[in-house]
């Protein structure tokens, strides 16, 4: 092995280093938001799964569909769970509504949006 290819394999080596220390600061630049985004997504998910197998939802029945509620970022260990289902359900209905896959139908009763 000659001079020049240690010389490129400890400069491929920091290339690799520095690309991969890069892309773990962006990783933990905002995890809450991520962790946020999963956590609405797997109630979403238990809210319209309970939607297809019934006609309709009120907010009452999302509050204690999504109680207890429990994820976790994929590089990390730590667990968010819900634990104010009453507030959680007040930033749920919304994203909901904006991603269309629910409806409202009355005064705190939802199903889900036909397409």
């Amino acid at each position: 092995m000659g001079l020049w290819q240690i010389i490129g394999l400890g400069l491929l080596f920091a290339v690799l280093a520095a690309v991969l220390f890069i892309w773990g600061l962006k990783k933990e630049e905002d995890p809450g938001s991520a962790v946020e985004r999963r956590l609405l997504n797997a109630a979403g998910s238990k809210v319209e799964k309970y939607l297809k197998k019934h006609e309709s939802i009120t907010t009452a029945e999302i509050e204690t569909l999504v109680k207890g509620t429990k994820v976790s970022a994929p590089w990390s260990r730590k667990r968010v769970q819900v634990q104010n289902a009453k507030l959680f359900t007040k930033n749920l209905l919304p994203y909901l509504l904006q991603q269309q896959i629910i409806e409202e139908v009355g005064k705190g009763s939802y199903q889900l949006r036909r397409k």
